[in-house]
């Protein structure tokens, strides 16, 4: 979360926000927007934000198509499920886009040594079928014009962290 440099007063995108559950680390003077594909995650989102006394604006979308105008936010942070997304380039063209010119976009997902875990068990075996392919950082898919990249490993090497820029 320290990567994302938010000030006081602004407006916090986090793409496949899920249940909410980084909303908790990150500070109670920005506006926070959380857009997620399925309208159950966004439904235990709001019952999680209720319990938490927290508030945010949450949407139902796809990543490849972001609901937003351009540089709407000061940040933007996708934690866990960009190797599921359908069109990576798409989704992350669209983070550049909704951020405000300099804002930093923050990217964190799965590594193929936590994926490798995840191939073993019932349940996340399935979606991890492809084992490792499905579980590398999508630098490759980035625009061209991002500036700024960084892609360093933490968690004890589980995820991976992809920060860059947006063109000024």
């Amino acid at each position: 979360m320290q990567e994302l440099e938010i000030r006081e007063g602004s407006r916090v995108l986090e793409m496949s926000v899920g249940t909410g559950w980084n909303l908790r680390f990150l500070p109670t003077t920005v506006t926070y927007f959380g857009l997620d594909i399925s309208i159950g995650m966004l439904r235990r989102c709001q019952r999680n934000l209720v319990q938490w006394g927290r508030d945010a604006f949450l949407v139902q979308g796809a990543a490849e198509h972001l609901p937003f105008v351009d540089g709407a936010f000061d940040a933007v942070l996708h934690l866990g499920g960009v190797n599921f997304f359908r069109n990576q380039a798409a989704a992350l063209k669209e983070m550049v886009r909704v951020a405000k010119p300099g804002t930093k976009v923050v990217v964190v997902d799965e590594t193929q040594k936590l994926t490798r875990r995840y191939s073993k068990t019932p349940l996340a075996g399935n979606f991890y079928a492809d084992g490792e392919a499905s579980a590398v950082a999508p630098v490759q898919f980035l625009p061209p014009d991002v500036r700024g990249v960084s892609f360093r490993p933490i968690a004890k090497g589980d995820l991976y962290c992809l920060t860059l820029g947006t063109p000024n």
